[in-house]
């Protein structure tokens, strides 16, 4: 997220994630992959 003071615009990534895989004992949270070409950026203001 980021704000742009002269503007008052606010910056928000998003994207689409695809299904979580199982976790492992390395790696306890295992986080879900983005689909690809689903990032984007919203921008919000007057």
């Amino acid at each position: 997220m980021a704000v742009d003071p002269k503007t008052h615009r606010v910056y928000l990534p998003t994207a689409v994630f695809g299904p979580t895989p199982a976790s492992t004992e390395s790696q306890k949270k295992a986080r879900p992959p983005v689909v690809p070409d689903s990032f984007h950026i919203l921008v919000v203001g007057k």
